[in-house]
């Protein structure tokens, strides 16, 4: 199946659904691989957006959040016990459906750290920490399988 023939939907009721443009008509959120991509997230105004996330994950069937980096403003995490885990991913993500969905992370230039240095190790260890937490590397790919094993999806993760 060629690329251009993949369309992704977005809205409240299918927010990062994929579907083949053939199933366009008749697909719901059950057929296809639902995911949140959340961007430039690791500050304290994601807080406020957390009810809505919890909510946006749930009403989609979310199989997993992709974290697009900046994943802890300004200056990274210092370790895996850095208080900036439970304030920014913990935390945050602590909701009913959240709590126990899988996390896909990418590190952005803010994990580095902007005026003092993060440790990006410190990303790439978490996962041991909490399960859902997935960085096995600085440049990944993951791939994920429809229910109906019609098609798959392939993110590449790079730094």
């Amino acid at each position: 199946m060629s690329t251009d023939s993949w369309k992704t939907s977005t809205g409240p009721s299918s927010l990062g659904v994929a579907h083949t443009k053939e199933d366009t008509l008749t697909a719901t959120v059950a057929d296809g691989i639902n995911f949140l991509l959340v961007c430039d997230w690791g500050h304290a105004g994601l807080s406020k957006n957390k009810a809505q996330m919890e909510t946006q994950a749930s009403s989609c069937n979310a199989d997993f959040v992709l974290l697009g980096g900046d994943n802890f403003y300004m200056n990274g995490v210092k370790s895996t016990t850095d208080p900036l885990w439970k304030e920014f991913f913990t935390g945050t993500f602590n909701g009913p459906y959240l709590s126990k969905t899988p996390f896909y992370a990418v590190l952005g230039n803010h994990d580095y750290g902007y005026k003092a240095k993060g440790s990006v190790d410190a990303q790439l260890q978490y996962g041991a920490i909490d399960s859902r937490w997935h960085m096995p590397n600085r440049w990944h790919t993951e791939i994920f399988t429809s229910p109906s094993k019609d098609f798959t999806v392939q993110v590449v993760c790079i730094d």
